[in-house]
């Protein structure tokens, strides 16, 4: 799933940036957090970045490579994380 996370948002900002005028959410510390991804997963830790229309990178993990992620972003002054972990799944709920 990081392969088509990635994928996906790597088509989405280059759909935005090609079009007129051209829409960039994208600063210098989201551009440094990507490429710190692909420096984790060149040391096979599960790290895939993906975005939305915003600046803010969410970066897709294995729990048992938590501990280094947060290492990494922290020795590079991103010191302001929030944690989601998988929810319980779809239900049915009764009104």
């Amino acid at each position: 799933i990081g392969n088509l996370t990635l994928k996906s948002f790597l088509l989405l900002h280059g759909t935005m940036l090609s079009s007129m005028p051209p829409i960039l959410y994208m600063n210098q510390d989201s551009i440094k957090v990507i490429e710190l991804t692909e420096e984790l997963r060149s040391q096979n830790i599960y790290a895939y970045p993906t975005m939305d229309a915003g600046s803010n990178v969410k970066i897709l993990s294995l729990e048992s490579h938590y501990n280094e992620v947060i290492k990494v972003l922290k020795q590079n002054g991103f010191n302001n994380q929030f944690v989601s972990r998988p929810g319980r799944g779809a239900m049915i709920i009764d009104e």
